[in-house]
C-alpha cells in the first residue's frame, strides 16, 4: 500500500510540489498544500561511488569524476554512501577540501603536518 505521496499526488506537477513541500522549511509548510509531508534535511548518498569498468551503477569514480561528463566532479553530501550521524555540513567542507586537491592535482600533506 502506498502511504507517501499517496493517491491524491497524479501528476507531474503534483508531485513536484509535494517534494517541494517536503524540502521546504517546516516554518514555510503552512504555505504548501499537503502540511503532512514529511521534511527531508540533509540528502545524501544519492549519487554512487564506484570503479566505472566493475560497478555499472556508479555516477561518479574516486577522483569524484562524473561518469560520461568531461570536467565535472561531485564535491557535496551525494557522494557520502551514508549519512553521518551529525550535521553533513563539515563532512561537506572536507569533501570540498578534497576535491580541490583532486582538481590541483595536489599530493597528500608532508608527514611532518600527519596528525597534528
Amino acid at each position: 500500500k502506498e502511504l507517501l505521496p499517496g493517491i491524491a499526488i497524479q501528476s507531474p506537477e503534483q508531485l513536484k510540489r509535494y517534494i517541494k513541500c517536503a524540502t521546504t522549511d517546516p516554518d514555510e509548510q503552512s504555505a504548501c498544500r499537503n502540511p503532512n509531508a514529511p521534511v527531508v534535511g540533509h540528502l545524501a548518498g544519492t549519487c554512487k561511488m564506484g570503479d566505472f569498468d566493475m560497478d555499472d551503477m556508479a555516477v561518479v569514480d574516486p577522483l569524484l569524476r562524473v561518469k560520461g561528463v568531461q570536467n565535472l566532479r561531485v564535491a557535496d553530501a551525494s557522494i557520502m554512501p551514508s549519512l553521518p550521524s551529525g550535521n553533513t555540513h563539515a563532512t561537506c567542507m572536507m569533501i570540498a577540501e578534497k576535491a580541490a586537491d583532486l582538481i590541483l592535482e595536489r599530493d597528500q600533506l608532508p608527514p611532518q603536518f600527519e596528525g597534528s
